[in-house]
C-alpha cells in the first residue's frame, strides 16, 4: 500500500522538474500561445506544459509492478501516449476540430478494445440492464465528452488544473472504496503530476497546459469513471464523476447550446464561458480560480457521500445536489451581483 502512495509523490516531483524543462524548449523553439482578442493573457505563454503532466503520471505508475501485465491497465497506457502525441501535435501544428475528434476516438478505442467499457448501466428506480452492442461507442462517447469538457474549461490560469486534481482525488477515493486499486493509482498519479505543474500555472501563470495537458487529464478522469466507479449495480452512484465534474459539464453544455442558438459551429471557440462573465465581473483570475476550487470541493464531498450512502440516503444526496446546483444556477441568472460579492467574499 506503502509503495502505492509513493506514485503520487513521484509524479509530483517529476512534474515538477519536468515543468521548467518544458517551459525552456517551448520558448526556445517557440512553441507559445500568443494573446488575442478571445484569450485572456497579454502576453506570449509557453503551452506544452501538458507534457510535463503526461510524462509525470506516465513514469510514476511504472513503479507499479504488480498491474504493469493487467491487459486494461496497458490499455489506458497505451491510449494516454497516444493522447500525449496528438496533443504535441495540435499544439504544435494546431490540427482541424474535426481530425482532433478523430483521434480522440481512437485513442478512447484502445483501452475499451482492452475490456475498459461500460457494459452495464444502473438506472435510479428502473434498475441494471446490459448495453449489449451499444456498449462500445457509449463507452467512447463517454470518455471523449469528458476530455472535451476539460478542454473547454482550460481557458484561465490554474482553472482546469485545480478542478482535475479535486476531481482526480474524489475518483481515487472511492475507486479505493470500490476496490479498483489500477483506477486508485491512475487517480493518484494524475492528482501529483496536476499538482507539481499547478506550481507554474497557478495565477498569474508562466506556463499553460496546452491541449496535450487538458486531453490527457480528461482522458483519464473519463476511463477511471468508466472503470472504478460507474460500472456495474451502482445505481445513483453512476453520478458521482458527474457530480464532481459538474462546473466543466455545465459549461460544454452551455457552450454548446449557446453556439448552436447563435448559429455557430460547436468547435468555433468564444469568449462566452463561464469564467470569462466572471472576468467581465471583475473578479480576477485569481479569484476564479479559488471560487472554482471551492465549488469543485463542494461537488466533491457530495459525491463521496453519495458514493457512501445506501438507499433513501443516495437519494437525499442527489437531491440535495440538485437543489445546490440549480440555487446556484437561479441566483446567477436572476441577481449576479449578489453572487459576485458573494464570490469575492470567499476569495478574499
Amino acid at each position: 500500500m506503502t509503495s502505492i502512495f509513493s506514485v503520487f509523490f513521484l509524479a509530483f516531483i517529476s512534474s515538477l522538474i519536468i515543468t521548467p524543462v518544458v517551459k525552456k524548449v517551448s520558448l526556445k523553439f517557440g512553441f507559445i500561445d500568443p494573446p488575442s482578442d478571445r484569450k485572456v493573457h497579454t502576453s506570449p505563454i509557453p503551452h506544452l506544459g501538458g507534457v510535463a503532466i503526461c510524462l509525470g503520471a506516465l513514469l510514476s505508475v511504472q513503479t507499479i509492478g504488480q498491474y504493469a501485465f493487467s491487459l486494461d491497465f496497458r490499455g489506458m497506457l497505451l491510449g494516454a501516449f497516444f493522447i500525449l502525441v496528438l496533443g504535441i501535435i495540435d499544439d504544435v501544428l494546431c490540427i482541424r476540430p474535426l481530425v482532433k475528434l478523430f483521434g480522440q476516438v481512437f485513442m478512447a478505442w484502445i483501452p475499451v478494445s482492452q475490456g475498459v467499457v461500460l457494459s452495464t448501466l444502473s438506472v435510479p428506480f428502473v434498475g441494471s440492464f446490459s448495453l449489449g452492442i451499444m456498449a462500445v461507442p457509449v463507452t467512447i462517447f463517454f470518455v471523449i465528452s469528458i476530455i472535451n469538457t476539460i478542454n473547454l474549461i482550460d481557458g484561465l490560469d490554474g482553472l482546469a488544473a485545480g478542478i482535475s486534481f479535486i476531481a482526480a482525488a474524489v475518483l481515487a477515493l472511492v475507486s479505493f472504496q470500490s476496490g479498483h486499486m489500477t483506477s486508485m493509482v491512475l487517480m493518484l498519479a494524475v492528482m501529483g503530476s496536476t499538482l507539481g505543474f499547478l506550481c507554474f500555472n497557478f495565477p498569474p501563470a508562466s506556463i499553460f497546459m496546452g491541449d496535450t495537458g487538458s486531453m490527457f487529464l480528461g482522458y483519464m478522469l473519463g476511463l477511471v469513471s468508466v472503470r472504478g466507479v460507474m460500472a456495474g449495480d451502482l445505481s445513483w452512484r453512476v453520478f458521482v464523476p458527474i457530480l464532481v465534474l459538474g462546473i466543466p459539464i455545465l459549461d460544454m453544455l452551455y457552450a454548446i447550446l449557446r453556439r448552436f442558438k447563435n448559429k455557430q459551429a460547436i468547435f468555433k471557440p468564444d469568449k462566452g464561458h463561464f469564467h470569462h462573465e466572471l472576468l467581465h465581473s471583475g473578479l480576477t483570475q485569481k479569484q476564479i480560480a479559488l471560487f472554482s476550487y471551492f465549488v469543485t470541493a463542494v461537488l466533491g464531498i457530495l459525491s463521496v457521500l453519495l458514493y457512501i450512502s445506501t438507499g433513501m440516503q443516495q437519494v437525499l444526496m442527489v437531491g440535495l445536489s440538485v437543489l445546490l446546483i440549480g440555487s446556484g444556477l437561479v441566483l446567477f441568472k436572476k441577481n449576479r451581483k449578489l453572487i459576485f460579492r458573494v464570490m469575492q467574499a470567499l476569495v478574499s
